[in-house]
């Protein structure tokens, strides 16, 4: 079980990482829509021939097998692409819900500290703050959405509860 300055670190590495993440959803939805691709051109027409064996009596995949089995592998890669897509999109929910529930002020800090890496002094300056006070901030802003995300396992009471 996780720490509450774990939560706190992996927030902020979720946070940091928000843009990445939605650069890999459309990546894996162009990498799906390649391989959609690549099977619309694949389905031509399968004709077997076979050496009279029982099985085609060849070691090697006939031309027709071989198709089906690229078309098999390319299936199995797209439901892998699908899971894992499905995977980044719900983690981007949550991101984007605990992001919502901020003010408008603590949305532009977010924007500005993690995903634009500006300095607390920058951000201080732009939204007419002090640097400590930036700090601040953004230290609660990281609390609230470690909240937002983990729930009561992210909670400083949890942490004085059990240890």
């Amino acid at each position: 079980m996780y720490k509450y300055n774990d939560y706190l670190r992996i927030t902020r590495e979720y946070l940091r990482s928000y843009i990445q993440h939605q650069q890999a959803v459309k990546i894996l939805t162009d990498d799906i829509d390649d391989i959609r691709g690549e099977l619309s051109g694949k389905c031509g027409k399968m004709t077997a021939s076979y050496s009279g064996q029982p099985g085609g009596g060849f070691q090697e995949l006939t031309g027709p097998e071989r198709t089906v089995d690229t078309h098999v592998n390319l299936r199995v890669r797209i439901a892998e692409l699908y899971a894992y897509r499905r995977d980044v999109m719900e983690h981007l929910e949550s991101m984007d819900r605990a992001i919502r529930s901020l003010t408008e002020e603590e949305q532009q800090m977010v924007k500005y500290f993690f995903h634009e890496r500006k300095s607390y002094k920058d951000i201080a300056e732009t939204l007419n703050l002090s640097e400590r006070s930036c700090q601040r901030r953004v230290s609660h802003i990281v609390r609230q959405v470690a909240k937002s995300i983990f729930g009561a396992l992210a909670s400083e009471e949890v942490k004085f509860a059990h240890g």
